[in-house]
């Protein structure tokens, strides 16, 4: 009995050996020119290395247990699958968690035939396929469903480390785990790649604006009407309120498409005649100019009071916490507007902040005259007294070469000093 152990023993340790040395490393581009052709090439247990690059194209492991790894990770090797109406990446044979893909940027999944299509633009994973997603990023996909990842039943992939940003479900998730999913850790879903708003731009009254600025925010997961304008009114702005054709074409072209659509300043009063009445903008004016969507507003559910602009189209209106359907991922979107003129000079406050004429220490976008109940027409006025005289100069003199943060601001252009620029400020 002990030489049929030891036979047998030997017997599978001469087949795992054989096993190790049969698995190949599949180099792309050096011997397949696409990530496919070295995976179709591929046996379970193998591994395909891809060098640097950008790799037109939506790969399909097809139940193959392999490794498809980056040589130098996702920050520059692309599996770019834009414009081809394919998803970036499919498990869909019943692949095990020895099906791991490591190390790639999945951009620009749209799948319109083949398995599921509308599902799972950036991954999906069905049939029992249960892989291992590892140091990704995946973005900029649009689908119906799961425009990040989609896990049908059954499944349960495993993902660590990986970014989801820029994704846009047309009509549910961003990031669609249906059943089953393995967290190993440092994951991340943003809105955006960075997670960073738009710029806040001016509309010039130079090109028939209004002097005013504007902002298109985004975040992860949706938010409410009052969260928005909560938001808004902390950084010295409310939701937008439109009220030219100019204006609603402005505002449209800030939006990004991660939102299938942003809160703007409208919303119906409690009692209104239903679906039309009562509509008003939170800056108090009339709605002169309305811009809904054919067939909108139509008050579906009984519960839709407030306004949103649709990133295809014009408005609609939503329920206050922004949701869609069966708790899928509605609006997280919202555009902000900043009209405040706090001195009544005819220059909206925050681009004289921008400019420096006023300042902004506590960087909320609310000049600190205003914050502070003070005069902003003179910035020479270090004191306050609404008066510029030898106690400004002095006071100026007394925080020289300082950073400006004592009793007065001293730090007349805001610039970080007290200088001979501040001082010449008040002289002048």
């Amino acid at each position: 009995m002990q030489h049929s152990k030891f036979t047998l023993g030997f017997v599978v340790l001469i087949a795992l050996s054989a096993q190790s040395v049969d698995a190949a490393q599949r180099l792309v581009p050096q011997q397949y020119s696409t990530i496919q052709a070295a995976i179709t090439a591929s046996v379970s247990g193998d591994s395909v290395l891809v060098s640097p690059g950008n790799y037109a194209e939506g790969i399909n492991f097809s139940g193959r247990n392999i490794t498809v790894r980056s040589v130098s990770g996702a920050s520059v090797t692309t599996i770019n699958a834009t414009g081809l109406g394919k998803r970036c990446a499919q498990f869909t044979s019943g692949e095990t968690n020895a099906a791991t893909l490591d190390g790639f940027t999945l951009k620009g999944g749209s799948p319109t035939s083949g398995t599921l299509p509308g599902h799972g633009a950036g991954i999906l994973c069905c049939n029992s396929s249960s892989p291992t997603i590892l140091n990704c990023v995946v973005r900029d996909g649009i689908c119906e469903l799961g425009a990040g990842i989609y896990s049908c039943q059954t499944t349960c992939p495993r993902i660590g480390n990986t970014v989801f940003c820029n994704n846009l479900a047309t009509s549910g998730y961003g990031w669609d785990i249906a059943q089953c999913f393995v967290d190993l850790g440092g994951n991340t879903v943003c809105a955006e790649c960075g997670c960073s708003p738009g710029a806040i731009v001016e509309w010039p009254v130079a090109q028939g604006g209004n002097g005013h600025y504007y902002q298109a925010k985004l975040r992860a997961a949706q938010l409410g009407w009052n969260a928005a304008q909560n938001d808004a009114v902390a950084t010295g702005a409310n939701l937008v309120s439109i009220e030219s054709a100019g204006e609603q074409s402005f505002t449209k072209s800030l939006m990004r498409p991660y939102s299938n659509a942003y809160w703007i300043g409208l919303s119906q009063a409690a009692g209104s005649v239903e679906p039309l009445g009562g509509w008003s903008w939170l800056n108090g004016s009339a709605l002169n100019y309305a811009a809904w969507q054919p067939g909108q507003p139509d008050n579906a559910n009984s519960n839709q009071h407030y306004g949103a602009m649709l990133l295809t189209s014009n408005w609609s209106d939503w329920r206050e916490d922004g949701e869609t359907f069966n708790n899928r991922l509605g609006i997280r979107g919202w555009m902000l507007e900043w009209s405040a003129d706090c001195n009544d000079d005819g220059i909206v406050d925050y681009g004289q902040v921008l400019s420096g004429e006023l300042s902004d220490r506590n960087a909320n976008t609310i000049p600190d005259c205003c914050e502070q109940g003070i005069s902003c027409t003179c910035m020479g006025d270090v004191t306050n007294d609404a008066s510029v005289d030898g106690f400004d100069v002095a006071a100026v003199l007394e925080a020289w070469n300082s950073n400006g943060q004592g009793k007065f601001n001293t730090d007349v252009n805001n610039d970080g000093a007290v200088n001979a620029l501040d001082l010449g400020i008040v002289l002048d």
